[in-house]
């Protein structure tokens, strides 16, 4: 048995306190983990919200005794557990967030299937969507000028050095729509505010060829599961959660 650790103890997971992408990668490397160890799981929680993802999570494996003395782990453990296999005998209490790049990067074709997600079409590959995450992070969030030379590089790069070039109907994700930073871009590059919930502006981000991130799970996990061509995220986003981009190239 795999128990798994979340952060309430009792009821439902709040994913709007904790965040959707964490939950999610919980979720997954429990998945992993448990498929990998030949170990039953126990008591994921995804909520119903995360149901247009359409997530399929290992569901067999050997349901092993559980006592008091039960080994709890860390993500400082995973590559230990992973090198154990099917030999692990024990019943284990897993309290990591999985935010490691080698997992991730390692698992990628496994994490990618486990999403049963619609194909998409490509939008016109002139436009962009912006991720702005601010709100309790804004003091390590990336300045103004990080999305201005982001979002010019694009330009740049999309009219092979033409000054002509112009956005063509880009938008704008934030958590803080209010905040003078995404104020002033709406207003310079003419973006469109997305307006949907956490989980629709992920699928809607599928559609781009061009995505500009700020850091933190949730902007990786839209990247991660688009088709985009042209990612840039700060090279900061390591401060948050380990290196889970730049592996990733």
């Amino acid at each position: 048995m795999l128990i798994t650790k979340y952060w309430e103890t009792e009821g439902e997971l709040s994913i709007r306190t904790f965040g959707l992408a964490n939950v999610i990668l919980k979720n997954i490397g429990y998945s992993i983990l448990g498929e990998h160890l030949g170990l039953k799981v126990r008591n994921y929680k995804l909520g119903e919200e995360l149901d247009p993802f359409s997530i399929q999570l290992w569901k067999d494996g050997r349901e092993l005794e559980v006592n008091s003395e039960i080994r709890k782990y860390q993500d400082c453990d995973l590559s230990h557990l992973l090198s154990k296999g099917e030999k692990q005998t024990e019943s284990i209490v897993y309290e990591g967030y999985f935010q490691e790049g080698w997992f991730l990067r390692k698992n990628e074709k496994r994490i990618r299937g486990m999403f049963n997600l619609p194909k998409i079409k490509i939008r016109d590959p002139n436009e962009i969507i912006v991720f702005v995450r601010l709100g309790d992070v804004a003091h390590i969030a990336p300045p103004y000028s990080y999305y201005q030379n982001a979002i010019e590089t694009i330009q740049y790069k999309l009219s092979t050095g033409s000054k002509s070039y112009s956005l063509n109907n880009s938008y704008i994700a934030t958590d803080s729509p209010n905040h003078p930073i995404v104020k002033r871009l709406i207003k310079k590059y003419k973006l469109n505010l997305v307006k949907f919930n956490d989980v629709d502006t992920i699928l809607f981000a599928r559609e781009f060829n061009n995505i500009i991130l700020t850091g933190g799970t949730y902007n990786w996990l839209a990247a991660f599961l688009s088709e985009a061509k042209n990612i840039i995220y700060p090279e900061i986003a390591h401060q948050w959660h380990g290196d889970i981009y730049g592996i990733f190239n």
